[in-house]
C-alpha cells in the first residue's frame, strides 16, 4: 500500500486481481505507479495496472489482457513513451485525465478505448478539468474510441479508431 516504481526488467504476471497495483488512502504523494522501462506481460482478472493516484509511463513494452481496465489511474494517466498492446479490456486506458505525448498504442476494449473521466472515481466534484491528448494510437472499441467527459479539451493528432464513437 504505497507506490510502485520500475526502471527495467521483464515481468510475466498472471493474477486474480490487478497485475501491478499501488494504493494509499491517506498520503496523496503515494499510490503512484511509475514505469521507466521493462517488459510486462499481464494476464489479469481486474486491471493490468491500477493506481489510487497517478500512473506515469516513460517507457517500456506492455502486453495486457484484463477483465477490467488495461491501465487505470484515479487521477492522471500520462504516457510519454513505450509500446502498449491491450488485446482485452473493459476500458483500455482510463484516468481522470489521460495525456499521451508519445507512444505506440494498440488497444481493444468492450467499452471505451481511451477514457478521460474528468473526475476521480473517489471525488464527487464536477469541476475537475480533463485533457485527453492522443499522440499515435489505434483502437478497436465497442464504446467510444476516445472519450473525454467533463470540462475537457480533446485533441486527436493521428488516432484511427476502428469502432465506436469519438
Amino acid at each position: 500500500k504505497d507506490s510502485v516504481a520500475v526502471k527495467d526488467g521483464s515481468y510475466t504476471i498472471t493474477a486474480g486481481t490487478d497485475g501491478v497495483h499501488a494504493e494509499h488512502e491517506t498520503n496523496g504523494a503515494k499510490g503512484v505507479v511509475y514505469v521507466a522501462g521493462g517488459t510486462f506481460d499481464l494476464e489479469v482478472q481486474k486491471d493490468g495496472i491500477d493506481a489510487s493516484n497517478d500512473v506515469l509511463i516513460d517507457g517500456g513494452t506492455f502486453n495486457i489482457s484484463a477483465e477490467d481496465d488495461g491501465i487505470h489511474s484515479e487521477y492522471d494517466l500520462t504516457i510519454n513513451d513505450g509500446t502498449i498492446r491491450i488485446d482485452k479490456s473493459y476500458e483500455s486506458l482510463e484516468g481522470a485525465t489521460v495525456t499521451v505525448t508519445g507512444a505506440d498504442i494498440d488497444v481493444a476494449a468492450n467499452d471505451d478505448g481511451i477514457n478521460a473521466t474528468g473526475v476521480p472515481s473517489s471525488t464527487n466534484s464536477d469541476d475537475v478539468p480533463t485533457t485527453n491528448e492522443i499522440g499515435s494510437s489505434s483502437d478497436d472499441a465497442n464504446g467510444a474510441g476516445a472519450k473525454a467527459t467533463g470540462d475537457e479539451q480533446a485533441t486527436d493528432d493521428t488516432q484511427a479508431p476502428d469502432g465506436g464513437q469519438t
